[in-house]
């Protein structure tokens, strides 16, 4: 009987668990649900850097989601962590970091999303030879980020330095000039001292580059990084304040080479490979040139009547230097609410938030709940789907959802971002375009990633879970004749190499969509998609529409129902319907994933048949 009664009771507290759990399982997904809702309604995808989830690794233990510290970046859905609020991601990595499973990298946006960013190798070269860009300026935020590039960009142009030998040494000219001296540029220029390398540091304002401008005591997010000179810093969280210090401490032992107030008016490269560097004062000559410029820039302007008054600004310092003001800050990111709230904390001040769209769907998770806290305190005043009109001496004029609003006014602060400084570097011969930039923020974290991938393969060897072992299945063949060609591959890893080329993908997934839409967008090369089926359900949405957009703009030619059915060193013949089309080509990728992919079936011909007339594409 009591054994009966204990398993009753043992019963019960079993349900009363089961029944909690089961609960905390509907909540996080009704959540996962509501965020990814929300997703869809700011973005279309991750704008820069972001996680990607390798499904066949993760084990749905939902670490990476509890990690991250903007939010509901991801979630769980049917087991597995997926993105649901890509715009929030700034590229923490602490996701990737956390993973057990080594199921997650940091990778760039696709490439419909980093139009306006430089072509940069792995090396983060440019398409200069021995031109560098680091930092936020080639895509990557956040200053761990930075650190990591300023040191591994210094390592390259040592070892290349190396290789010179007596060429090296030629008067007056420096090793290696480095453009900025914020993260990036400083972690470079300390990397520059360990490698005993003869190097100048060029910075248009003042040390610290755009953490120096951040305003008084704003907490600045880090990771553990290992600093030249100094070796691993693992502060998690300090002030703008803290971090200048430690900076200014590493630079003062190392006997910093910099000139501040000199920006850079223009680069240019001598028949001897030498770089020309222009400034306004002087003028440098080195073999290798880093820009480390940050991506701010000049500050965006509204262009409205009276922003050239003396009362509006675009970049706030010391909050507590006004008191008793009545002040307008316009912008919806980060930095015009952080303003915004620190004035309005400060004694007497009347302060006004005016955003021009209906939601702030790029700020910060805890921004976003400070923000609901001033405003419903009464600390705050926002306005939304509102945009300033006009700025006078004592008022500014506002449009708030069609209708005129005059508000009294002492100071304006207008945080509407920078404008990049896209148009020096075309100048000085960078080029832009669309590139699919899947490379690990750092050697750091791809040793860390294999690392991990490795252990979960030894234990999956001694049973403890198993996962599939990617790179033990074989690559998919079409058995086709002429598949042999050197000119046929099955990934796509140097896109920029391509220019002027008749180039066929095979292929009906995301990586073929996004090979094609890379290739058509780069080079001038003439791009056509083959793929056996007629709508791409292997692709997601997003690329499907760029896909629709650009066939429709003649940019990427889609052979639907289509098979290859020979190859050869200047051609390639498709069946398309039942229909033989030669195509002149010069590069064919197959990127129908591994051998457990459904194949693209062929129509065999006769090789020494005559072909038919080229068929429409």
């Amino acid at each position: 009987m009591e054994t009966l009664i204990t398993i009753v009771i043992a019963a019960i507290i079993s349900l009363f668990f089961l029944r909690g759990y089961l609960k905390s399982l509907k909540k996080r997904d009704q959540k996962a649900k509501e965020a990814a809702e929300k997703g869809k309604l700011f973005s279309e995808g991750p704008k820069a850097q972001h996680p990607k989830i390798d499904t066949t690794y993760c084990i749905g233990c939902a670490t990476c989601t509890t990690v991250c510290p903007e939010g509901d970046v991801l979630a769980m859905i049917a087991g597995k962590a997926v993105i649901v609020n890509g715009y929030k991601c700034i590229g923490h990595g602490l996701c990737a970091e956390a993973c057990p499973v080594g199921a997650i990298t940091m990778v760039m946006a696709s490439p419909s999303m980093s139009a306006d960013m430089p072509y940069l190798s792995p090396e983060f070269e440019t398409s200069v030879p021995n031109l560098f860009i680091i930092g936020e300026l080639g895509g990557l935020a956040l200053i761990k980020n930075a650190v990591n590039q300023g040191r591994e960009c210094l390592d390259t142009i040592a070892s290349r330095l190396a290789a010179l030998g007596p060429k090296r040494s030629v008067p007056d000219v420096y090793d290696v000039l480095i453009v900025g001296a914020g993260p990036a540029g400083i972690t470079a220029s300390l990397r520059a001292i360990e490698h005993k390398l003869k190097y100048i540091t060029i910075e248009r304002d003042e040390v610290g580059g755009t953490v120096a401008k951040y305003p008084r005591q704003k907490l600045v997010m880090t990771s553990p990084v290992e600093f030249p000179l100094y070796g691993k810093f693992k502060k998690l969280q300090l002030s703008k304040e803290n971090l200048l210090a430690f900076w200014d401490m590493i630079l003062n032992r190392a006997d910093f080479n910099v000139s501040t107030g000199e920006k850079v008016e223009d680069i240019k490269k001598g028949e001897d490979g030498v770089f020309n560097v222009i400034t306004a004062n002087n003028q440098y000559r080195s073999h290798a040139v880093v820009l480390a410029l940050g991506r701010a820039g000049e500050p965006r302007k509204l262009g409205v009547k009276g922003e050239e008054l003396p009362k509006v600004m675009y970049r706030l310092l010391e909050a507590d230097h006004y008191v008793n003001k009545k002040i307008l800050v316009v912008g919806g990111g980060d930095s015009a609410v952080e303003a915004a709230m620190g004035l309005a904390h400060q004694i007497g001040n009347q302060v006004t938030l005016s955003y021009r769209s209906e939601h702030f769907s790029r700020i910060k998770e805890r921004n976003s709940v400070r923000l609901e806290e001033c405003v419903r305190t009464g600390k705050l005043k926002v306005l939304m789907n509102s945009s300033p009109v006009e700025f006078k001496e004592e008022i500014v004029i506002l449009d708030v959802k069609g209708e005129r609003q005059e508000l009294p006014n002492d100071f304006v602060w207008i945080f509407a971002g920078g404008i990049p400084p896209n148009d020096f570097l075309k100048k000085i011969g960078v080029r832009f375009g669309n590139k699919d930039m899947t490379l690990e923020a750092s050697k750091e974290s791809k040793e860390a990633t294999a690392a991990q991938k490795q252990l979960v393969e030894l234990k999956s060897t001694t049973g403890e879970f198993a996962i599939p072992r990617r790179d033990d299945r074989p690559k998919a063949k079409l058995g086709v004749t002429g598949e042999d060609l050197p000119k046929v591959a099955h990934q796509l890893t140097e896109p920029e190499k391509y220019q002027d080329k008749n180039v066929l993908i095979v292929g009906g997934s995301d990586t073929a969509v996004e090979a094609a839409l890379t290739l058509a967008r780069s080079g001038r090369n003439s791009v056509t998609l083959c793929y056996r089926g007629h709508d791409f359900q292997l692709a997601n949405p997003q690329n499907r529409e760029s896909l629709d957009t650009a066939e429709k703009a003649g940019k990427v030619r889609v052979a639907r129902a289509c098979n290859i059915a020979l190859i050869t060193a200047d051609s390639v013949v498709l069946n398309i319907g039942g229909n033989h089309a030669e195509i002149p080509n010069d590069h064919v990728f197959i990127l129908i994933g591994d051998s457990s992919a459904e194949f693209v079936r062929t129509t065999a011909i006769d090789v020494t048949a005559r072909r038919a007339s080229p068929a429409p594409v």
